[in-house]
């Protein structure tokens, strides 16, 4: 049984790493190590940040990318905004992660109304606008999926129409 200032300093070991290693494969180790020290609860709060920093500002896109993965993967609504942020990344791959987070929050959301929390709905509506087709695609797949089991107004639908008629890959 480790002692919990034991894995306090293992967990500020990989915050170190993750902000300080020039190994992306080793800041990306540390975003999962972290992640999962979050969904146990031991430092989240710190590593949370670091994560939202990592996805922000590292020089690897592969970093961002995972980063984007992992806060999706924490499925809290209160992380929808640093996602949002994100998709003004310049690297396809980091929007399309971003997506791929806020389908995770979107699906693990309790929606006690039925409704979509409208920060992820804004984010995928933003998302329809991208300039790559595979965001895109992914977007529009995350809100139709919505639209199966939940209520979404008439001006939503109308976009997502629209879109497929922009884009001929999706009229099919």
């Amino acid at each position: 049984m480790f002692p919990c200032i034991y894995i306090g300093e293992i967990i500020q070991s990989y915050l170190y790493e993750l902000q300080e290693s020039p190994d992306p494969v080793r800041r990306i180790n540390a975003l999962v190590v972290l992640t999962f020290s979050v969904l146990r609860g031991i430092m989240g709060e710190e590593s949370v940040a670091a994560i939202t920093n990592s996805l922000m500002s590292d020089l690897s896109p592969d970093v961002r990318r995972h980063a984007a993965f992992c806060i999706g993967f924490l499925n809290k609504v209160e992380y929808a905004e640093v996602l949002i942020q994100a998709l003004k990344d310049d690297d396809w791959g980091v929007r399309l992660e971003v997506v791929n987070g806020l389908e995770f929050i979107m699906e693990d959301d309790d929606y006690d109304d039925d409704e979509p929390d409208l920060q992820v709905l804004s984010g995928l509506l933003h998302a329809l606008g991208d300039n790559n087709l595979f965001v895109r695609m992914k977007a529009l797949q995350c809100l139709l999926r919505m639209n199966d089991y939940r209520t979404i107004n008439d001006e939503i639908n109308k976009m997502i129409t629209q879109c497929k008629d922009k884009t001929p890959v999706l009229k099919e």
